[in-house]
Order: C-alpha cells, then sequence, then structure tokens
C-alpha cells in the first residue's frame, strides 16, 4: 500500500485530499506547512508528496528544494498543486525537482489519475537503481538546472563516504561542491578523473549520458586500488609478489621498459620476470597471458573494477 503526503495550508483542501486518497487506498499523511512536513519525513517516508505551491513562511517551491537536497528524498516523487498558471512559475516548479502540476480547483479524479502514473514511474525507476546496486555499479544523476542530485545508488554512497569524506544529510551540496573543479559537459565523456584517494586507492570519476533537454547528467564512479589486484593475482596464479606486480601491469598494457620505470625495478629484472610469468602460467606471448589472467573470473572482475 502506498504512502502520500499531503503539504496545504487550506483545510479544506486537505479534507477533499485526504477522502479522496483514503477511498482510493492510499494511506495519507497531511501536513499544512514545509516545516510539519520535513518532520514528518523524518519518520515515515512517502512514495509521493502533493504540494501546494503557495503557502505562507516556506512556499512550494522552497520546501520542494529542500526534499530534493536531501538524499534520503531526492528520489520521491512531488506534484505541485497550484492557482499559478503562468509559464516562469511552471518552468520554476519543474526546477524545484517536481514531477508533474495539477490546477487549482483540484478534481479529485485527476489528482488519482497523475498520482497512479508517477508512482508506476517512480516504481520502475526504483527497479533500475536496485538492479546497478545488485551488479556493484556506482551511478549518480545530477540535474545541472537546478544543482540537485535527482538519485543514486547505494554503492555511489559507499564510495562517497570512503574516498571523499561525504555525509549521507548532505551528500547532495557537497557532491556538487566537489565537482564544481571539473568541466562536467558531454564534451568530456570519454575521460575519467580522480575524486578522491585513500590508502593507496583512487576514486574515478566519468560522464556515461547528458541530456540536454532534462538537464541530466549522469555519472559512474570506479575505484582502482592496485594492492587488491595484486594479491589476487599472486594468489589465483601461484606467482611470487614481484611477480603479481609485473602481472598487474603487464596486463594493463605497459611494455616492459614502462614497467621497469613504474616499479623501479631494472628493465633486465622485469624482463626476466616476464620470462618466468610466461613458464608458470603457460603462455606463449603478451596476448596470450592477457587472455588466460582475464579469463579468470574473480580476477576479471577485480580488474574491471579497479
Amino acid at each position: 500500500m502506498h504512502t502520500i503526503l499531503v503539504i496545504d495550508d487550506t483545510p479544506e483542501n486537505l479534507a477533499v485530499l485526504h477522502d479522496a486518497l483514503d477511498e482510493a487506498g492510499y494511506i495519507v499523511l497531511v501536513a499544512t506547512s514545509g516545516e510539519i512536513a520535513f518532520n514528518i519525513i523524518k519518520h515515515n517516508i512517502p512514495d509521493l508528496i502533493l504540494l501546494d505551491a503557495m503557502m505562507p513562511v516556506m512556499n512550494g517551491f522552497d520546501v520542494a528544494l529542500e526534499i530534493k537536497k536531501n538524499p534520503l528524498t531526492s528520489t520521491l516523487p512531488i506534484i505541485f498543486m497550484t492557482g499559478l498558471t503562468e509559464t516562469e512559475n511552471i518552468v520554476k516548479a519543474f526546477n524545484s525537482g517536481v514531477v508533474d502540476y495539477i490546477t487549482k480547483p483540484i478534481k479529485p479524479e485527476e489528482v488519482l489519475v497523475r498520482i497512479a502514473a508517477h508512482l508506476k514511474i517512480s516504481k520502475e525507476n526504483t527497479q533500475i537503481r536496485d538492479l546497478l546496486d545488485q551488479v556493484d555499479l556506482a551511478t549518480i544523476s545530477i540535474n545541472t538546472k537546478s544543482n540537485t542530485v535527482n538519485w543514486l545508488s547505494k554503492r555511489t554512497g559507499v564510495l562517497l563516504e570512503r574516498y571523499c569524506d561525504l555525509v549521507e544529510v548532505n551528500w547532495a551540496n557537497q557532491l556538487l561542491a566537489l565537482l564544481k573543479g571539473f568541466n562536467l559537459s558531454k564534451d568530456n565523456m570519454d575521460a575519467p578523473f580522480i575524486i578522491g584517494q585513500k590508502d593507496g586507492a583512487r576514486l574515478f570519476c566519468q560522464i556515461r549520458s547528458f541530456y540536454d533537454q532534462s538537464h541530466e547528467l549522469i555519472l559512474t564512479l570506479r575505484e582502482e586500488n592496485e594492492t587488491l589486484a595484486i594479491e589476487l593475482l599472486q594468489k589465483e596464479f601461484d606467482i611470487t609478489l614481484k611477480e603479481s606486480e609485473v602481472l598487474y601491469w603487464l596486463v594493463k598494457g605497459k611494455t616492459n621498459k614502462e614497467i621497469s620505470i613504474i616499479l623501479g625495478s631494472s628493465h633486465r629484472t622485469v624482463d626476466k620476470h616476464v620470462e618466468h610469468l610466461f613458464d608458470k602460467i603457460q603462455a606463449e606471448n603478451r596476448n596470450a597471458i592477457i587472455n588466460i589472467v582475464m579469463s579468470n573470473k574473480n580476477v576479471r572482475y577485480l580488474l574491471t573494477q579497479y
């Protein structure tokens, strides 16, 4: 059963909407101000919000922005209820993060149809994010117009806390501040950039998609940890630590000369390690050894993640 939060300072509107939603089988929460709504959300996050645009103290535009700033509620669909029909107000509403708007006077039948449609879309989006979490892919969706985070996968939160010391309750503002120094545009989609480092590991960010019409920018995060990958290579192929270091960079496409510079070893030493690797892994050449290494499921997963 879905929960709908209605935020409106007019008792008559609350009564009409409460009755219509209740009869339709929804759990209904009501708030007469933004402050009351925030307190309700702290203890009971709804599935959808009906929000009055014009309220005293804090108007609906500002309430919507606050809800979207919170990573725990940033994905909630918000439907505006307004008597303002000017284009600038409609644009302002969508820039505040709402997904739809209904003009007053409220027609309960129209409200119910729109709620059902947006709950369906919300469910589909949630399933997509759950799938991203299942495959452990860290993904973020940012609205470049309103400078808000549309949504982020659970893995994203883990990485942001680990590498960037970002606090969950304020992920949106902190993340946008962190990314401000980078040129986030569709022209830079092929260039990963480092946004955090910790204990020898690095966190890379890369632009995956940019949608001009919706101002949506989708980013993925990837951590690169040489130590974990090298230790796994040593274990899986029963080789020495030095050999696993050489193998790691060989699989990364580095030449023997480049590997010697990276590891601070002589060219001859690296040549010897490569010869030993060919014998131990039973490979005839570099391409063959890379294919053998990448055919190992555990190694392939780690090397593609890190």
